[in-house]
């Protein structure tokens, strides 16, 4: 048989992909919606349980920067159903977390069906690399831009002073400050998965990305004071990753074109 030959079947049996009719299909996605909610419905359970631990953890950053200046500090709730709607919400916001890697595999099993081998293998890698990028940017909040910014808005304390001004934050604007914090920066980082797929559309190239550099700059700037609290810490704190990836993405670019 010659090469020519085999290169046909190859190719015969990538086309070979099953046909399914449109019940087919609300049938499959059905059946993966309905298993990833029972997960998640599991997850908010398991999550709502251990709710106080999971306090305590989010909540370590602010708490240790109190202990390292010996003052005493609490978190506090000013209306009736505040503290348990923030604990049910905490384990809400866990259980999502928790579930995105049942989430991500439901999406690729119902896609991938009507995708080639080459297509699916490219699926994995976008949908580990967008997982792990996402992972890496919430805990560069929680390990690194939590600590700077919460010693930065405690500096603003004043205990010898008259009348002494001292933090006393509501548990629910505590929670929704780090998640938001925490979802802008896991957000910001699918950036090189972002210009990789307009590559792929033939949307953006590398040399494309390189010239635009000054603009980007400036962009990234923009998105960074409008993703993160009104602060310069953490706005720089997101924007400096951002320009790392910027760069990682022009050199994936470029090797995707080669």
């Amino acid at each position: 048989m010659s090469s020519r030959n085999r290169q046909l079947q190859v190719i015969e049996a990538e086309t070979e992909l099953p046909r399914w009719g449109l019940v087919e299909h609300f049938n499959e996605l059905r059946w993966r919606l309905l298993l990833y909610i029972v997960t998640y419905i599991l997850l908010v359970a398991i999550c709502a349980y251990y709710s106080e631990a999971l306090y305590v953890w989010i909540a370590m950053p602010l708490f240790e920067l109190h202990q390292a200046g010996g003052e005493t500090h609490k978190l506090i709730f000013t209306g009736i159903t505040e503290g348990f709607m923030a604990q049910m919400r905490l384990a809400l916001y866990s259980a999502f977390a928790l579930s995105l890697p049942m989430l991500l595999m439901q999406i690729y099993k119902f896609i991938t069906p009507g995708l080639y081998e080459r297509e699916r293998k490219a699926l994995r890698c976008f949908l580990i690399a967008s997982l792990l990028l996402f992972i890496i940017g919430a805990a560069l909040v929680y390990y690194f831009v939590m600590p700077a910014a919460w010693s930065f808005f405690l500096s603003f304390e004043r205990y010898g002073a008259i009348v002494p001004i001292v933090l006393e934050a509501r548990v629910s604007e505590y929670l929704d400050t780090v998640v938001s914090m925490m979802l802008s920066f896991g957000l910001a980082f699918q950036l090189p998965i972002i210009l990789v797929l307009l590559a792929r559309l033939k949307l953006v190239t590398a040399s494309m990305l390189s010239s635009k550099r000054r603009h980007a700059i400036v962009l990234i700037f923009i998105i960074a004071a409008i993703m993160t609290p009104p602060d310069v810490i953490t706005q720089v704190a997101l924007a400096i990753p951002l320009l790392f990836l910027y760069e990682i993405s022009i050199w994936a670019v470029r090797k995707y074109q080669n």
